[in-house]
């Protein structure tokens, strides 16, 4: 490599690296992002253990049991997630985040919630109940990261 070209590697290198830096969080955008984070991972972690818990399993338990599972696992989602969640309001100041975060909460409670079949309800349509629920779980999710990203 002949030398200029090497300083200009050097420089772009350099540029880069700081603006690499200046998008390092500060100690407060730490904390926020790891309750974030936290918080994110418990309402997936949640939905599908809830979802297994509701699963039909061949001769392993009745229909019953299943619900019973999955009422409590739901009702510990709620309480965990709604605790996670004030963790994070905490640690962010603008008011757009915050709001689209608790929407995104409110569309997990939906999703979460909507993982009980309903009386009669065929597969196919529980199948389709399901995608949307979780589409929409996933728009309010995008929803939160633009607010979020606006203000940083």
């Amino acid at each position: 490599m002949k030398h200029g070209t090497v300083k200009a590697c050097l420089l772009v290198a350099g540029l880069w690296a700081g603006a690499a830096c200046a998008q390092l969080p500060l100690a407060a955008d730490r904390e926020s992002v790891r309750a974030l984070r936290v918080y994110r991972m418990t309402t997936q972690r949640m939905l599908v253990a809830c979802s297994e818990a509701i699963a039909p399993r061949r001769g392993v338990r009745s229909a019953a049991e299943a619900l019973h599972d999955y009422r409590g696992c739901a009702a510990r989602a709620l309480e965990d997630s709604g605790t996670r969640l004030e963790a994070v309001v905490r640690t962010l100041a603008a008011p757009d985040p915050v709001r689209a975060l608790r929407e995104y909460h409110l569309a997990f409670t939906r999703a979460l919630t909507g993982l009980q079949p309903q009386p009669d309800e065929r597969s196919s349509a529980y199948e389709e109940r399901q995608a949307y629920l979780f589409h929409r779980l996933a728009h309010a999710w995008a929803r939160f990261e633009l607010a979020d990203a606006a203000t940083r």
